[in-house]
């Protein structure tokens, strides 16, 4: 029981790395400005 669990916070842990990776690629495929914002990419 406790294995499943634990398995199951692993999975959804990936999940939100991979998709904070596919936001990051996208706001960097979005934004091609090479000196849009200096510093902050907000």
């Amino acid at each position: 029981m406790r294995f499943c669990a634990k398995s199951m916070l692993l999975s959804d842990w990936l999940f939100l790395v991979y998709v904070l990776m596919v936001c990051c690629k996208l706001l960097s495929a979005s934004s091609h400005h090479p000196r849009g914002h200096t510093g902050r990419s907000f």
